[in-house]
């Protein structure tokens, strides 16, 4: 078994409120529900965890139409795969989980629970996309799709 990092990267900006839905009926602003392995392995993994969907003023978008996803998807491993992160408020508190999926089945990473992801709203660079580190001169480039919380 091979070891892959999933990439996480967190942008602090003003955000509103999240709002929490349940896991049985999920889905984003696209109308897509999420897979039931996910949601059966999530509701093992963290009992009585919902899903943590942002308002229209936390993801900066109360003039649009459609309601902010609820989790974005990805290759985070770079296996060819589609994955799934999302936000989760369980009874210890909320967390950004990358679910990766593996054949018919999703194993979940625990990517982020330290941060405050009150106000956290998600989306995903694309492999390839330049990032830079401050007082650094030198271009760097995502390796896989990588998920990006903004809080």
């Amino acid at each position: 078994m091979r070891f892959v990092p999933v990439f996480l990267m967190v942008v602090g900006l003003q955000m509103g409120c999240a709002t929490g839905s349940s896991l049985n009926t999920q889905s984003s602003a696209t109308g897509t529900v999420l897979p039931g392995t996910l949601l059966n392995a999530v509701k093992t993994h963290w009992k009585g965890a919902t899903v943590a969907a942002a308002s229209h003023a936390a993801a900066g978008c109360a003039d649009r139409q459609a309601q902010p996803p609820a989790y974005v998807s990805g290759d985070f491993n770079g296996d060819g795969a589609p994955d799934i992160a999302l936000v989760l408020q369980t009874p210890s508190g909320m967390r950004v989980v990358a679910a990766l999926f593996q054949t018919s089945d999703y194993r979940l990473t625990d990517v982020a629970a330290s941060i405050d992801l009150t106000n956290a709203t998600l989306s995903v660079r694309p492999r390839g996309a330049i990032y830079r580190v401050p007082d650094i001169a030198v271009d760097n480039y995502f390796s896989s799709d990588t998920i990006l919380v903004k809080t």
